[in-house]
């Protein structure tokens, strides 16, 4: 009976705050209720007399849960939150934390609460000290009110004790010149090793003495704090220093500084927009006041770096100085300021003085130099008083179908100016075309256009006339053109690496020259309504996790896809990411745009909303896309075991055992190993050599009766990318010896692939039961009682190759591949539409003889096989 153990190839080719006055508003706002239930009357008094704990009354006013969904700084610390009573406790990591620390948060309710006081997701929560506390309010339905209190706990346990604040206080520095562009908060690296300070310019070298803050209890190795001069040479130049925790465990820093690039006015055009966005100036986020000059007004240039402070016409005495301004802008999150806070008294000492300060943008390792000037307003200034003009817009096609037989396209002009609503911005040196409908090119399906986009964008501006007072003159050109600026990606398609038609985000510089000579450099441009994210930079993630740069951003389906490309082994969720986004002009976002994500498992997804200037919303969630790749799938290492189940390590298996002809590996020049399937026969019956995915038990009681229930086909697998198929490396010979019951005049070896879904996952969850054993060439399932399937195959795939052309025995096409030499082949998944069906398990199997579950082939088959490849899309 040895031979059963060997007779079928393993593949089927059918597999398929105040308490008084609170509680006097809610008597009163309650009173109808209070009198038709005068049992209340007496805990109310009691409530408003002794504002006594009202715990006992009623759980009605309780929250079941707080949790904080945005921290800036994001790099702050926080544990897990705790709730004691009435106090909602936020742990901080002591001696690390940057305060002042802001949070927003949400808190769940139980139906019987009638209203909450005092909070809602929106609110900001602004701590900044250890000791602030916030208050709101829950009322139930009864009218009984609950005061929470919202604080933070500091906690020295958090991390590993043995952190390294970001902020750094500086002792000295040689040259004493950069003193002051020494940044005092250094970036850590996502791997908690490193901290890099930073030097506004400046050229090497560089002696620096700094403090660190570190942890309560904890301590430095060998390193004298606040004392110690650490000379940088170049940016190579770094110096470990150990951190040890109370507990007695160990941290060594690595110390480093960069200088960085200035981006001045001179050479701002060497850098990308996406690079600048950090370090610009909101207009809108900008205020000016001073006591000694009447409505000073404000001009922000972002393409000159300078910020001007117009000065009204003066009476005939003229201004003395120095002139003191108030000066107050918000900047980008996480940037440093030199030279000027965000709240700022600015001192001119004439007209003619220029006060300059740093934006430093570590994330992007560049800092910009910004100027800010005061200008005398003069009754001759030219002025922008209106703006006309007449416009043709190229058509896209947006839409292609067959219709009797031919292909029709619909058209759409691709954009539609409103001429109407011109905004002239002398704030910020703008004008702006607003759109009131605008496409992109559409990305047309097959057949008709090979999922490519129409690239015939354009938008001719004819006859633009500026409206100006004073005398004023222009250069800006009388016609404006936009051509399309599609670039498809490296297959020819849409896709992650094509650029989209967005020469619309172009802006056109001209000159307005007033009467008295002096010249203002002004831009204009097109406004697109969008609430779209345009850019995503991932700035690190947790340790054991590793995310790709290349972000894709799907627009049309509102999906940011971070490429999660490895995990380690015990690296455990959550996954905490660090991101930097930029999102369309003038819109918000409902997270911050440059801070931390966390994702609690691979499926995951970080839901947020994006609102477009006019008030669009538009929701969008950060999803994983991991594509990994079936362990040792070089074939290097594989198990050729009989009588036991698979490791996790090796999830390849055969049924051939290793003493006689059948499955083994063999050295490949270059390449390793490959596996090598003979096909052969054992005591006059057929066996075929086969590899496969899953595990072969073999049972002495169902020996050759059924056969597929021996083997145990499905490897558990995971992957958010749609896998398109496989890829792998074959080298066929087909045999020449005796034909065991072949209809064809060669044998054809074959590769199936099925993706399988465990039917019971949800009461299983480990997959300890999981069953599935394929189907037999008619279809049907294994039969022996206790080995019935439990997963359900819900995609498919299958190819049947040869060293000559022909047909199977059903009639399906056979590929022909070269006799004895290697060669690369692509078997696709056979998706029924584009959505990927729920899955647990993969099963790839590989027969030399396709027909051995038949007892079918030719004597002396080999097929080899190596590198197998999950090629996604």
């Amino acid at each position: 009976m040895w031979w059963c153990m060997f007779a079928f190839p393993l593949i089927f080719s059918t597999f398929g705050s105040n308490c008084f006055e609170l509680l006097l508003v809610i008597i009163m706002s309650k009173i109808y209720y209070i009198l038709s239930r005068l049992w209340l009357i007496t805990i109310f008094t009691t409530v408003f007399v002794s504002c006594v704990d009202i715990d006992d009354l009623s759980d009605g006013n309780s929250i079941s849960s707080f949790t904080v969904t945005s921290c800036l700084p994001d790099v702050i610390e926080l544990g897990a939150v705790e709730i004691s009573s009435d106090t909602i406790y936020i742990p901080i990591l002591f001696g690390i934390h940057d305060l002042p620390l802001t949070i927003k948060a949400q808190i769940e309710i139980a139906a019987d609460i009638d209203k909450v006081v005092g909070f809602d997701s929106d609110k900001e929560f602004v701590f900044n000290t250890l000791g602030d506390e916030f208050k709101f309010y829950v009322m139930a339905k009864s009218g009984l009110t609950r005061t929470y209190v919202i604080a933070l706990k500091a906690d020295t346990n958090l991390g590993d004790g043995n952190n390294i604040s970001k902020k750094v206080k500086i002792i000295s520095v040689v040259p004493e010149s950069l003193r002051s562009l020494i940044s005092k908060s250094a970036q850590i690296s996502p791997q908690g090793d490193t901290l890099t300070m930073f030097s506004v310019g400046g050229v090497y070298p560089i002696s620096i003495t700094p403090e660190f803050t570190i942890t309560d209890g904890a301590s430095f190795v060998d390193f004298n704090n606040g004392s110690v001069g650490l000379k940088f040479e170049s940016a190579k130049t770094t110096y470990p220093v150990t951190v040890k925790s109370a507990s007695g465990k160990s941290r060594v820093w690595t110390i480093c500084l960069n200088t960085t690039p200035v981006v001045t006015a001179e050479n701002i055009g060497d850098y990308a927009p996406s690079q600048l966005n950090s370090t610009n100036i909101d207009v809108a986020k900008c205020t000016i006041s001073s006591s000694e000059v009447a409505e000073p007004t404000l001009v922000v240039s972002n393409l000159r770096n300078i910020i001007t402070i117009k000065l009204p016409v003066s009476d005939l005495k003229g201004y003395t100085y120095p002139l003191g301004f108030d000066f107050k802008f918000e900047p980008y999150p996480n940037v440093e300021l030199f030279g000027i806070e965000g709240e700022s008294k600015i001192i001119f000492e004439s007209l003619t003085d220029v006060k300059q300060f740093f934006i430093l943008d570590p994330v992007e390792g560049l800092s910009r130099e910004w100027s800010v000037v005061l200008e005398q307003t003069s009754a001759e200034d030219a002025k922008i008083e209106g703006v006309t003009f007449n416009y043709t817009a190229g058509e896209i096609v947006t839409e292609a179908k067959v219709i009797d037989g031919s292909v029709v396209e619909t058209k759409s002009p691709c954009i539609v100016l409103d001429n109407s609503s011109i905004e002239i911005r002398p704030e910020s040196y703008e004008i702006v075309i607003p759109t009131s409908d605008f496409k992109t090119a559409t990305i047309l399906q097959e057949p008709y256009h090979n999922y490519k986009s129409d690239k015939s964008w354009s938008v001719n501006i004819n006859n633009l006339q500026l409206q100006l007072s004073n005398g004023g003159v222009t250069d800006l050109p009388s016609t404006l053109s936009m051509l399309s600026n599609y670039v498809p990606d490296s297959e020819g398609k849409d896709g992650s690496g094509a650029k989209q038609n967005d020469c619309w985000k172009a802006a056109q510089e001209f000159n307005v020259t007033s009467k008295n000579g002096k010249v203002e450099v002004w831009t204009i441009c097109l406004s697109v309504d969008l609430a779209d994210v345009e850019a995503v930079q991932v700035l690190g993630q947790t340790p054991g996790f590793t995310i790709s740069n290349s972000v894709y951003i799907d627009n049309s389906n509102s999906k940011i896809r971070l490429k999660l490309s490895d995990v380690e082994a015990g690296a455990l969720y959550p996954l905490k990411v660090n991101l930097d986004m930029y999102i369309s002009q003038g819109a918000t976002a409902s997270i911050p745009l440059r801070g931390e994500v966390e994702f609690q498992g691979v499926t995951s997804s970080v839901d947020f909303q994006v609102t477009s200037k006019k008030g669009v919303v538009k929701a969008w969630s950060i999803v994983l896309d991991y594509g990994p790749q079936i362990p040792y799938s070089d074939l290097d290492s594989w198990s050729k075991r009989q009588y036991n189940k698979p490791q996790p390590k090796e999830p390849w298996q055969t049924a051939n055992t290793t003493f006689t002809v059948g499955t083994d590996s063999e050295d490949r020049v270059g390449n390793g190993k490959a596996a090598v399937l003979k096909s052969t026969s054992i005591l006059g019956k057929f066996a075929a050599g086969s590899v496969f995915l899953g595990a072969f038990d073999f049972n002495t009681g169902i020996g050759i009766n059924d056969p597929i229930s021996l083997t145990y086909f499905g490897y558990p697998f995971q992957a958010t990318a749609k896998i398109k198929g496989v890829e792998v490396e074959i080298n066929y010979a087909g045999g020449t010896g005796k034909n065991y019951g072949m209809s064809t005049p060669f044998d054809y070896g074959s590769c199936v692939i099925e993706l399988l879904d465990y039917n019971n996952k949800e009461s299983d969850p480990e997959y300890k039961n999981y069953q599935y054993h394929g189907l037999y060439s008619d279809g049907t399932p294994p039969t022996t009682a206790g080995r019935e399937n439990n997963a359900t195959s819900v995609v498919k795939g299958a190819m049947y190759f040869a060293n000559g052309s022909g047909e199977q025995h059903n009639g399906v096409d056979i590929q022909k591949v070269g006799k004895g030499v290697w060669e690369k082949v692509f078997i696709p998944f056979n998706y029924s539409g584009d959505i990927v069906p729920e899955y647990t398990h993969i099963h790839i199997v590989f027969s030399g003889s396709a027909r051995g579950d038949f007892f079918c082939g030719y004597k002396g088959t080999i097929l080899k096989v190596d590198n197998v490849k999950l090629v996604y899309e």
